[in-house]
């Protein structure tokens, strides 16, 4: 079950695109719209084949939140969508980039 959250407690957002060469931008969003300082989050080259962006935001409203990550896509890989529920203070979302 997911876990609500309190007024103006930290979440850190983190995506993970597989694969990918760290290259574009993730974007992280609530029913569609960005979350403020969560547009265009650079990703940075991990181990694996992958890349991972992140943000830290406090402006989640109370209760149980639906969010996703995109992906923007280039010239390899293109552009995917990633959903998740949030349950606690630190959240990861895996996304696979398509071919």
């Amino acid at each position: 079950m997911p876990r609500k959250l309190c007024n103006d407690e930290p979440v850190i957002f983190t995506a993970t695109v597989m694969p990918s060469d760290g290259d574009r931008s993730v974007s992280f969003l609530i029913n569609g719209t960005v979350i403020s300082g969560c547009g265009d989050q650079p990703l940075i080259v991990i181990a694996g084949g992958g890349a991972q962006a992140t943000c830290t935001t406090s402006s989640l409203s109370v209760g149980v939140t639906k969010t996703s990550a995109a992906y923007s896509g280039d010239a390899c890989y293109g552009s995917s969508i990633g959903k998740q529920v949030v349950r606690a203070h630190t959240y990861r979302l895996r996304l696979a980039s398509r071919r």
